[in-house]
């Protein structure tokens, strides 16, 4: 078998040819191979949290002390008074305006209630009796719901609805709801209220000093 001889002209195209492919080829490879220009903008969130608890705290001030007396024999009890517009009914103490103040320390609303250590029967003795009331600190109601046995002042003058005493024994007994938080600022005295009581002393209790320990329980319930 003869082989043709190439000529120059020849080689020289098909040099032309391979340079060609080659140089195609390689752009081919190379538009596969770019890397796309990266456009806009990229966005992430997170949250912050915080969580501000339930802070419930009331002060206590003050006591109620009646001083000495005597029940009138004429009488079958003797009735004393503690609030502004109280005073003495047949009987020898002396007329005081004495009361015990509740103050809201906390950061909500609370609802204050009240109890004593034992029943009038058992401190005082015979048939006696007491009851509470609550007075507001100032003519600004510091209750936001109903406050029980609610005395407003009025001027120079105690308005009193007598009628709302609330016995005061062994239960627990609401002296005032919604009682207004104490983190006012500028400081005010709605986050106050005042706690009294009225006595009936009966003729047959016992002679002797007469305690009770009275307890205040402030909630949110």
């Amino acid at each position: 078998m003869k082989f043709r001889q190439i000529s120059d002209k020849s080689l020289r195209r098909l040099l032309l040819i391979a340079l060609f492919i080659s140089i195609v080829t390689t752009l081919v490879t190379l538009n596969k191979t770019r890397v796309e220009p990266v456009t806009g903008a990229a966005t992430g969130t997170a949250d912050t949290d915080l969580v501000i608890s339930n802070y419930i705290a009331i002060t206590v001030e003050g006591s109620i002390n009646y001083g000495a007396g005597k029940v009138f024999s004429a009488n079958g009890s003797a009735e004393l008074d503690a609030s502004p517009a109280g005073g003495v009914i047949n009987g020898s103490w002396a007329d005081i305006n004495h009361s015990v103040r509740i103050k809201n320390e906390g950061n909500i609303e609370v609802n204050v209630s009240v109890r004593a250590s034992a029943t009038a029967a058992t401190w005082m003795g015979g048939d006696s009796e007491v009851y509470f009331i609550a007075i507001n600190a100032t003519d600004d109601d510091g209750c936001k719901g109903a406050l029980i046995g609610k005395t407003l002042y009025n001027g120079t003058m105690w308005v009193q609805n007598r009628s709302a005493w609330t016995v005061l024994d062994t239960t627990y007994r609401s002296l005032c709801t919604n009682l207004s938080r104490g983190t006012s600022n500028p400081p005010t005295l709605n986050d106050e209220v005042n706690f009294t009581t009225r006595l009936i002393v009966d003729l047959d209790a016992p002679p002797g000093q007469k305690t009770v320990t009275v307890t205040f329980l402030g909630d949110d319930y």
